[in-house]
């Protein structure tokens, strides 16, 4: 299928690529640090690690290691390369790697590297403030799709290209991400904490909505095309076992009169496994 670049509506559309930095260079482990992003512009570097983690992952060596990602950054931002000559880049220290970029369309530069960074980094930084009565879900929601995403990129390395892309955006209010989509397959992924049920709900439902969208645009829906909302949800001693029902039954109404497949899993090995059932990458 055509990049979603395709569309020409209002938005700013980018290449953007993910930086991975071994911090202990020869060991093979490796971070998401920044965000590279071409808008044809020169390449603009958006660092993704949050300070809390950084501090809490390396202690006394905390702000070294936030220097060498400064040196990342600065050293790729004048190095006048871009998403296609990113091949000559000479790297300002060994353990340093860029991976293969992909295309966008946000609002901004800084709403690209927020949907970048949700998908390639389990520890990014938001540029913008989330919606405190939605933080809760929105984050764990975004880890679920990320450890579903590292799990299904382990067994097939091209199914890359089919997370986290963007669909023009109707309104700046809502997040443009779709958590799977392929030829034949679109998926969001949420989890229901155990917060209002009035809350949860507007934050599923907003994610329904991008599926709609998907939908109501001809050059990237067909009529072979499954829609479905993957839920998991998560429940604490306090949490009342009706009010959990009550949420699931909810949802569940509201993706039937959307048309929209609802399924409900215990943890993320589950719902990779649905998505690897449903998608075309085992079939191909």
């Amino acid at each position: 299928m055509d990049q979603l670049t395709l569309w020409q509506g209002g938005g700013k559309s980018a290449m953007w690529a993910p930086i991975q930095m071994e911090p202990v260079v020869g060991t093979s482990e490796r971070l998401t640090v920044a965000i590279a992003i071409d808008a044809g512009v020169g390449m603009q570097v958006i660092p993704t690690l949050r300070d809390p983690f950084v501090r809490a992952a390396f202690g006394d060596a905390a702000e070294d290691f936030k220097s060498l990602v400064d040196m990342i950054k600065r050293s790729l931002e004048t190095s006048g390369c871009d998403a296609q000559s990113v091949g000559d880049w000479e790297r300002p220290f060994d353990g340093v790697f860029i991976g293969e970029f992909a295309s966008a369309i946000g609002s901004s530069i800084e709403d690209i590297a927020d949907s970048a960074s949700s998908v390639a980094s389990s520890f990014y930084r938001p540029t913008r403030q989330p919606n405190a009565h939605q933080d809760a879900s929105d984050h764990k929601s975004r880890v679920l799709e990320g450890q579903v995403r590292s799990s299904i990129i382990g067994l097939y390395p091209r199914s890359r290209a089919f997370f986290g892309r963007l669909i023009p955006g109707y309104s700046d209010r809502h997040d443009r991400r779709l958590g799977f989509f392929d030829d034949f397959y679109a998926v969001q992924f949420g989890v229901l904490t155990s917060g209002s049920v009035g809350t949860c709900r507007a934050f599923a439902q907003a994610k329904l909505w991008n599926l709609e969208r998907l939908r109501d645009t001809p050059r990237l829906f067909n009529d072979a095309l499954e829609l479905e909302f993957i839920a998991q949800q998560t429940s604490s001693a306090s949490a009342s076992r009706n009010a959990a029902i009550e949420l699931r039954e909810q949802l569940a109404e509201d993706a039937a009169q959307a048309e929209i497949s609802f399924v409900s899993v215990a943890d993320a090995r589950s719902a990779a496994r649905r998505v690897l059932e449903h998608s075309v990458l085992e079939s191909a």
